[in-house]
């Protein structure tokens, strides 16, 4: 019988982190983004979204132009859509929706598209039916 080789255990080695590189931002680039924003006219608004719109009509005028003294949804910036996140990402189904139809090349208007979901999910049913 040959003899066996006694082999020493090998030494293992912790893997190494990985740490993200950090990006420098210039201070002039930094704003507070509590602060309302401005328009062109100088009125403030704030970035938020209507607590509960009872039509799809009330759903696209927040998304086109703003209700109630907020700013509309489409200028939203990364970090206003990150603090409304739910509420963007539910009505943002019914935003794209509504800009694929006027888009298309069919030749339709926003309140003619609003109108044939309607059609398809009936004229009285809630908005959030319509997004489930």
């Amino acid at each position: 019988v040959p003899a066996r080789r006694v082999v020493p255990a090998r030494r293992v080695v912790p893997a190494r982190r990985v740490v993200p590189a950090r990006r420098v931002v210039p201070a002039a680039m930094i704003t507070d983004p509590v602060q309302p924003t401005q328009n062109n006219a100088g009125a403030q608004f704030v970035a938020s979204l209507a607590p509960n719109p009872r039509t799809l009509h009330l759903l696209w005028k927040e998304y086109q132009h703003g209700i109630g003294g907020r700013k509309a949804a489409k200028l939203f910036t990364s970090y206003e859509r990150g603090r409304v996140k739910h509420k963007y990402h539910r009505r943002k189904i019914i935003w794209d929706l509504v800009s694929n139809l006027v888009r298309g090349g069919a030749g339709l208007t926003a309140n003619i598209a609003l109108s044939r979901i309607y059609e398809v999910y009936g004229a009285n049913s809630p908005v959030t039916t319509i997004i489930n």
